[in-house]
């Protein structure tokens, strides 16, 4: 088993500060050490914790523990979260100098079941970087609405890319925050693969299968996650017998369909050779002739 450590400071305005509502995930079975220090200027802290909710082994439980520290202190604990289901929730009471309380709440949860699947739904895949504070909502000829979740793929800071669901809309723009089924710290085996239920661009279909290429476990928000969809259909003009499709979601190695059709004529492309770099294929064969568009079916894995 590995191990999962949380630090968190109490009383104080530095980030590390427990934030009330917050969740850390981690992955079921590891054993998670919370640690927290009282910062100077605390009159008094009060910890406490219940029962992990999920749970049938009483070992896996802290017991409904409380420790209190009047002049400052540390705590420490480590303990098993082995269900998909376990919650262990927390909760912290601090007086400072003045008696001015202050309370948070903080939450450690293994991955929830939909959380480890493979397999995840978007209403529709954004192929551009976007402002995840500000997003248009007007993507690839649909409009998302409030509630939806959108597949982000080309975000400058990789590990911005992922899962998540559109909050309200106004203007024609609404704000990101992850979603429930790839929250950002969730620790995911390979592959993730993301069914895009509309759209009119990527693949000339209404829907879209999308799978981060990333080998070995990813931590969401962490991991820079480089997405391509299975199939992409398009056309492309013929040049010294030569289709060059470039600048499209192609990964290097993808292969071709054993014939390319030209759409003016009947001489087809049989050989499919893919290009150097990612986003570029070439497909080329002696049989090649004819101008005009050539329609194409590449194979990016699957």
């Amino acid at each position: 088993m590995s191990a999962a450590s949380i630090s968190l400071a109490i009383g104080t305005t530095a980030a590390a500060n427990v934030t009330d509502g917050a969740t850390t995930y981690v992955p079921p079975g590891v054993s998670v050490t919370v640690a927290l220090q009282s910062s100077t200027g605390i009159k008094r802290w009060i910890v406490r914790a219940d029962n992990v909710i999920g749970g049938t082994n009483p070992q896996d439980s802290l017991g409904g523990f409380t420790y209190q520290a009047d002049t400052g202190g540390t705590f420490s604990t480590t303990f098993f979260l082995p269900l998909s289901a376990s919650v262990r929730k927390f909760v912290s009471e601090t007086l400072d100098s003045s008696n001015n309380p202050t309370k948070a709440a903080f939450t450690v949860a293994a991955l929830q079941s939909p959380a480890l699947s493979f397999y995840h739904r978007a209403a529709v895949v954004n192929t551009s970087n976007v402002n995840v504070s500000n997003m248009n909502v007007v993507i690839d000829g649909q409009t998302l609405i409030a509630g939806e979740t959108v597949l982000l793929v080309a975000q400058t800071t990789g590990a911005e890319n992922g899962l998540y669901t559109c909050g309200a809309v106004a203007s024609n723009n609404c704000a990101l925050t992850r979603s429930v089924d790839m929250p950002s710290g969730a620790v995911f085996p390979t592959p993730v693969v993301v069914e895009v239920e509309k759209g009119t661009t990527i693949g000339n279909s209404l829907s879209t299968t999308w799978k981060a290429s990333n080998t070995g476990a990813v931590t969401i928000g962490t991991t820079s996650l480089t997405f391509y969809p299975r199939v992409v259909r398009g056309a492309a003009n013929l040049a010294s017998n030569t289709v060059n499709v470039t600048n499209l979601w192609i990964q290097s190695g993808a292969t071709g369909t054993a014939v390319c059709t030209n759409l003016n004529a009947t001489a087809q492309i049989s050989t499919i050779n893919t290009g150097a770099g990612t986003g570029n294929i070439i497909m080329q064969g002696a049989n090649a002739s004819g101008t005009g568009a050539y329609t194409f079916c590449l194979v990016n894995w699957g």
